[in-house]
């Protein structure tokens, strides 16, 4: 996946969030919003919830579950 083209739907659902909230903005807005397809935007973001977690906190598009169970191999 292009960082570049994350970064681009990230950024539009700032802008859809802000103008109508969580629960009015949709994907669809936020696709039309990033010019993409409906079908990229869920190809980077499954639901809404996801892409509003990516946006409220960016820590997770740098989360590995393959860090966590190494991390729980070593402890053990």
């Amino acid at each position: 996946m292009s960082r570049a083209m994350t970064e681009k739907i990230v950024d539009a659902a700032k802008k859809v969030f802000q103008q109508k909230g969580y629960k009015e903005a949709s994907m669809v807005q936020i696709a039309k919003e990033a010019g993409v397809s409906i079908g990229t935007l869920y190809a980077y973001f499954h639901n809404k919830e996801q892409l509003f977690e990516a946006i409220q906190r960016p820590e997770l598009k740098k989360y590995n579950p393959d860090d966590e169970i190494r991390k729980q191999n070593i402890l053990n």
